[in-house]
């Protein structure tokens, strides 16, 4: 049993190192140990805490290491998504952010005019919302706290635990497989042009099979062509069969 106060943190560094706070209290009672850690706590939310600030990487550092080891190489991208990423840093990221550290991107701002610079190419007509999506998506990965949030998601959901990615062709597939209009599916996919779209409609129009009846009683339940979709897509979540289904949509909607 410990003799004196000591303060004792774990947190995770902005460049996905875990480090370990761990030193006796400079003042030796509870009420000056509790305000040391949270002042140390305060100090690591505002990203001040480390001494040494060349610990941290540039934002083009950690693209080039850990991002791309544990990201893509780990993950095992295919060579077309690999040479995306590629392509996503070097058109986009590099310029806006390859010099900046992690804990100078952290405070929000680069990252509000950057959005704010991407949505003006939408509204110009140079990119489509789907490729914003794909270029913040690169930005925003971080330590696994995208990926292990939607994981949570995914288990109080009762779902097999899948990537975001992963999701949202899952969603595609089954709206298609539903009736979905697909300019109604363009739409809430995000994709510039119909032929994008159509894959999924493709794919749906050679796997037709009976609808579960949750799904069939969705379908009945309601008049407006997309609530309706909506609906059965949340009737889908609640039907017992979720992995093979769901793995053969992702499969050829990806391919």
């Amino acid at each position: 049993m410990l003799s004196y106060w000591e303060i004792n943190i774990n947190r995770r560094r902005l460049d996905g190192v875990a480090k370990r706070v761990r030193r006796r209290a400079e003042i030796q009672t509870r009420k000056g140990a509790e305000r040391e850690e949270r002042e140390i706590r305060q100090a690591i939310a505002d990203g001040t805490f480390d001494a040494v600030r060349e610990e941290v990487p540039t934002f083009e550092e950690w693209f080039n290491d850990r991002f791309w080891t544990e990201w893509v190489v780990a993950q095992r991208n295919k060579p077309a998504e690999q040479e995306s990423k590629r392509s996503v840093f070097k058109c986009h990221l590099k310029q806006h952010f390859g010099d900046l550290r992690l804990d100078e991107i952290a405070g929000g701002s680069h990252v509000a005019q950057f959005k704010a610079k991407l949505m003006a190419s939408v509204d110009a007509g140079k990119l489509s919302l789907k490729s914003v999506n794909n270029i913040l998506a690169v930005l925003s990965i971080r330590d696994g706290q995208t990926t292990h949030a939607i994981y949570r998601i995914c288990r109080r959901a009762t779902l097999p635990e899948r990537g975001w990615h992963a999701l949202r062709h899952t969603f595609g597939t089954h709206a298609a497989l539903f009736g979905v209009n697909p300019w109604s599916l363009q739409n809430w996919m995000g994709h510039k042009r119909i032929d994008e779209t159509m894959r999924y409609v493709h794919f749906a129009n050679d796997h037709r099979r009976p609808w579960p009846e949750a799904v069939a009683e969705a379908y009945r339940s309601e008049a407006d062509p997309d609530r309706r979709i909506v609906k059965m897509l949340s009737a889908r979540g609640t039907t017992a069969e979720h992995g093979r289904d769901n793995e053969e949509g992702i499969e050829a909607a990806m391919a």
